[in-house]
């Protein structure tokens, strides 16, 4: 979703010839573009499917861990080759509104480290 919506050519090369792509903002109204640098403000928000009857907070549901690495790891793909000068990951922890941070609230990963590492880490060590 998020390499459909801003991966395209003309954002890589910093000409911003749709202002709105994927019905997504990215300058301010009366905001000419001037080579400034861009930077997606918060991506992310994919969660693991809730027990029935708990609540869903995120955007975005997988069901296995294998399922969130590869989404966690698209995504932050996609930020990085989209040519933003910049990306911040939605959250860090989930909170009790949100359940889409790289750990849950008490602070347990949702990953392994070491593979959060490897998926955050860029450029990518091999």
């Amino acid at each position: 979703m998020l390499r459909e919506r801003y991966g395209h050519a003309s954002l890589r090369q910093g000409e911003f010839t749709d202002p709105w792509p994927g019905a997504k903002r990215l300058l301010l109204p009366g905001v000419l573009h001037q080579g400034q640098p861009v930077v997606l403000s918060e991506f992310g928000g994919t969660t693991f499917e809730p027990a029935e009857g708990e609540a869903w907070f995120g955007y975005d549901t997988v069901v296995t861990r294998e399922e969130y690495a590869e989404r966690l790891s698209s995504l932050v793909e996609a930020a990085v080759d989209s040519g933003l000068a910049g990306f911040c990951f939605t959250q860090f922890t989930d909170t009790e509104q949100e359940t889409n941070g790289l750990f849950a609230a008490d602070r347990t990963p949702k990953l392994p480290p070491a593979e959060l590492r490897a998926i955050l880490t860029w450029p990518r060590r091999g």
